[in-house]
């Protein structure tokens, strides 16, 4: 964790296996379940564009089944589209 100001950072890294310098990324530590609540109130009251829609979420869902699939079976799996 990594303070700056008000603010409580947390900080990841990587480094690919060909790389010499790690990758960072700090990701800001705030209540993201009350943001997501607000904004899907928001859509319903004031009609406002969805950030993620259904499609969005049924491609989320079939990497999920993917995983699960591939853990079980221990193999790869091949996510396709749905088709809509």
């Amino acid at each position: 964790m990594v303070r700056k100001g008000q603010f409580l950072y947390l900080l990841l890294r990587y480094r690919r296996k060909d790389a010499q310098e790690w990758t960072k990324y700090e990701v800001q530590n705030e209540n993201v379940f009350a943001k997501e609540t607000a904004h899907f109130v928001n859509c319903i009251l004031k009609k406002e564009k969805p950030i993620v829609d259904g499609l969005d979420g049924l491609r989320a869902q079939e990497v999920i089944d993917a995983a699960y699939k591939s853990c079980r079976e221990n193999c790869r799996v091949e996510v396709k589209k749905a088709e809509i």
